[in-house]
């Protein structure tokens, strides 16, 4: 079959290079020229191995050869399964005619001789069936990673909370252990101070007084007996 198709490929583009248009550019006397009829008329009948002789002598006599390029590519290509031959005549062929409306198809016909020179590489088949495992690999590698990147942030998410809740604890630590040394001051006792004054400067409340008068009765015998300069416990 695909054998078939490049011929029918080959035989179209040299309908086109025999034409007058083409001919007058690329042309010096190949299509005319005995051995490249015959080497036509050798494809026709099926015998390519000999018309592939004498489209080689028409190149090895002819600067020009666009269309015995071309045919020979394709039957090194077709009949002799040497892609690296033929893709060294497709290229003779586009150095030639680069410009023509089959360049495009010769291309691609280089690009197949090329996928069929791969294909032909010994273990290619085990190297592609390798690459695609690897290739299933990294997308499961890329999926764990995105996991563990989940994981890892949610995890600095409880670290940071944790480490938040450390400091606040030491905060409220700190407040009660200053409360607690505050517990234990001595006040000086000022001109104008009471006991409801002194509960309002340490506690925020002046309805204290009555802690501070019980802790300081040695030395006060009523509440309104306080002395300036006197010394008083802060409970």
């Amino acid at each position: 079959m695909v054998g078939c198709r490049l011929r029918l490929v080959a035989l179209c583009l040299l309908l086109c290079l025999c034409g007058c248009e083409r001919k007058a550019e690329v042309d010096d006397g190949e299509a005319s020229d005995p051995e490249y009829l015959n080497g036509i008329q050798l494809v026709r009948e099926g015998n390519e191995d000999a018309a592939l002789s004498s489209f080689l002598n028409v190149i090895s006599r002819k600067k020009n050869a666009v269309s015995s390029h071309l045919h020979v590519g394709c039957i090194y290509l077709d009949r002799c399964n040497d892609p690296i031959y033929a893709i060294y005549h497709f290229r003779e062929y586009l150095s030639r005619a680069e410009n023509s409306k089959e360049a495009l198809i010769v291309k691609q016909l280089i690009d197949t001789a090329k996928k069929r020179f791969i294909g032909s590489l010994p273990g290619h088949n085990c190297e592609l069936n390798a690459h695609v495992e690897l290739i299933e690999i990294a997308k499961r590698l890329r999926a764990g990673n995105v996991a563990l990147k989940r994981s890892l942030r949610e995890a600095e998410g409880r670290c940071k909370l944790l480490e938040s809740l450390r400091e606040e604890g030491a905060k409220v630590s700190e407040v009660r252990e200053n409360f607690d040394s505050k517990r234990q001051i001595r006040h000086v006792v000022r001109v104008g101070d009471t006991l409801s004054k002194i509960s309002q400067k340490y506690y925020g409340t002046p309805t204290h007084w009555k802690k501070i008068f019980e802790a300081n009765q040695d030395d006060i015998p009523f509440p309104s007996a306080l002395t300036v300069g006197q010394e008083l416990i802060i409970p």
